[in-house]
């Protein structure tokens, strides 16, 4: 099941900034976004969670990846990665909470984390907050390499 409303266009995963790879072994696609599902279902349609990739729709539907393959393995690693940066994000908010709304994500797959959430009408001075989350340490981590 998709998402995606009927109406729209297809956005496949495999023009999405978070696509890992479509496996060889059933039609499910990998989604590098550690706050999701790993598993896209109908990897042809995309996700409520598509972000378009530059360049990414000049080419067609890539080739699935075997079990086991190095480019596989590869992405699989990066996917644990980034759930890891995430669960360090959730656990220093947790020691410094951010307003009831908020949160922090993992914002792109080098791993930096960026404020989610929040409405427009807001009272939280959203500069301060998103200023807050970039000093996180696991923001400092990322940045050195160490993660």
């Amino acid at each position: 099941m998709s998402t995606q409303p009927m109406w729209m266009d297809p956005r496949p995963c495999w023009h999405c900034h978070w696509f890992g790879y479509l496996m060889a072994e059933n039609p499910h696609g990998m989604c590098l976004l550690p706050t999701s599902n790993a598993m896209a279902v109908i990897p042809r349609q995309g996700c409520a969670f598509w972000r378009g990739e530059p360049g990414a729709s000049d080419g067609g539907q890539p080739e699935p990846l075997e079990s086991g393959s190095p480019a596989r393995v590869a992405i699989d690693r990066a996917r644990r990665r980034l759930e890891r940066i995430q669960e360090l994000a959730e656990a220093e908010v947790r020691r410094s909470p951010l307003p009831h709304g908020f949160w922090p994500q993992v914002g792109s797959t080098e791993g930096t984390v960026v404020l989610s959430g929040g409405r427009p009408d807001h009272p939280a001075d959203r500069a301060a907050l998103e200023a807050k989350v970039a000093r996180l340490g696991v923001n400092a981590a990322v940045r050195a390499g160490k993660l």
